[in-house]
């Protein structure tokens, strides 16, 4: 390409090659001149972008919102199962309002956290394969599954033919490809999360309580609560929950990938959407700092806290001098057990502590932090854990927490690989409970 008016031309061709079946790499050699040259769109400004295979459809079909309102009448066990297209479409209002006015428990995906807040008496947590106990129960038990802007994936829903085994499912998502994809609905709807929502809520009674199963359901989070070890020693949990007491309803959380995404996703108390940054189900180790960053320059008001495995910092640990020189003041609190934790766990649990390639060198993150110019200290006691969060989400500027936490804590609860989400590993029996 020598000229910039070519462009265009030149990369369909170069596409449409590609496209043919033909053997073989497609070359676009762009010279300097042309990558720096401005170029006037033919097309105009206000073209939109045609994405093959990708036509959002906004609108819900009304014969199918009214057959979802039906099934909604008409169940006995209802429950909402909600993911991150919820917080997309800044449907949280409209999802809280439908959960509310037909007495219907809501479950949250890793990415619909804080669509509902954490203390609602109807929320019932994260589900799946690290979710709550009572929240795997009422899927399990449910007579209807409704279910808005998920994918059902298999980190959700275990062994997927014995997934919510009794119940008709309502699924609604913008993007067609996923209706039927894992778990065939009974009621497809395609449209936007806010949008058939607010349809539904047109057409659903003020009051439509399931008493048995809102005493069924209560009984469940009051005998199954999540829980860790009281013994004195210093667990992640313990620093999760010293954290969220701290910040209250303030903050934005990130976190990175592993066990630290997990324990942060079952016990930091979420009041409001977009309070929690994750990278999902892509899993990318060193996700978290990075993103933290973007994050504070984009609430610049708000305390920005990563939560982090030892592991998934030292991804992108070099970031410390990004934040030094632009003094970006976001605070970090390091999950130190040496381990890649989840692989580790999985070890521990399913190959009788045969750990490969797991185990990490002890590394002093408060003295790398400092080599940068950072505050930061290191936390060894579960008794030094508050005043230390505190120093480090008062201190004006970046700061660096090393938290050294017992080595082999697990995520609990846990249901192993192929099986049904009511067939957990619930581990501690005793000790610490979610309040």
């Amino acid at each position: 390409v020598t000229d910039a008016r070519d462009l265009k031309r030149i990369i369909r061709e170069a596409f449409h090659i590609a496209g043919t079946g033909r053997k073989g790499p497609v070359l676009i050699d762009l010279p300097k001149d042309v990558s720096t040259a401005m170029v006037k769109d033919a097309d105009g400004p206000d073209e939109q972008p045609r994405l093959r295979g990708y036509r959002p459809k906004y609108q819900g079909h009304g014969r199918m919102i009214q057959k979802a309102v039906d099934l909604l009448l008409q169940s006995r066990r209802p429950i909402i199962y909600a993911g991150g297209g919820v917080i997309s479409s800044d449907a949280s209002e409209e999802l809280v309002s439908l959960a509310e006015r037909m007495c219907m428990p809501v479950t949250t995906t890793l990415m619909g956290l804080g669509c509902i807040p954490t203390d609602h008496p109807l929320n019932l947590g994260m589900l799946g394969m690290h979710g709550t106990e009572y929240a795997n129960y009422a899927i399990t038990e449910s007579d209807l599954l409704f279910s808005i802007g998920v994918r059902f994936d298999d980190r959700v829903t275990g062994k997927i033919e014995a997934f919510a085994p009794q119940a008709k499912i309502i699924h609604i998502d913008i993007d067609p490809a996923e209706i039927g994809k894992n778990k065939q609905p009974d009621v497809p709807i395609v449209g936007d999360a806010k949008s058939v929502l607010s349809d539904i809520l047109k057409k659903v009674p003020e009051s439509c309580p399931h008493p048995e199963w809102s005493e069924t359901v209560a009984a469940w989070k009051k005998n199954h609560p999540l829980k860790y070890r009281s013994d004195g020693r210093l667990y992640p949990q313990h620093v999760i929950k010293v954290l969220a007491d701290i910040l209250g309803d303030r903050g934005v959380i990130v976190s990175e990938v592993g066990q630290n995404q997990m324990w942060t996703a079952q016990w930091f108390k979420f009041t409001k959407p977009r309070q929690w940054i994750s990278s999902g189900g892509l899993g990318t180790m060193g996700y978290g700092f990075p993103a933290s960053m973007g994050a504070q320059f984009a609430c610049p008001d708000q305390p920005v806290v990563v939560l982090a495995g030892d592991g998934s910092f030292q991804m992108n640990i070099q970031e410390l001098g990004t934040v030094v020189q632009y003094n970006i003041p976001v605070k970090v609190i390091i999950l130190n057990n040496q381990f890649l934790g989840m692989v580790r766990q999985w070890q521990q649990l399913f190959y009788e502590r045969r750990y490969s390639y797991t185990e990490l060198p002890e590394v002093h993150f408060e003295r790398i932090a400092k080599a940068y110019g950072i505050e930061a200290a290191t936390v060894t006691k579960a008794s030094d854990v508050e005043e230390a969060i505190k120093t480090a989400l008062d201190h004006k500027g970046p700061y660096v927490l090393d938290v050294r936490v017992e080595r082999e804590e697990n995520v609990f609860p846990m249901v192993p690989a192929g099986a049904n989400i009511s067939e957990m590993i619930v581990g501690h029996h005793t000790g610490h409970e979610e309040e």
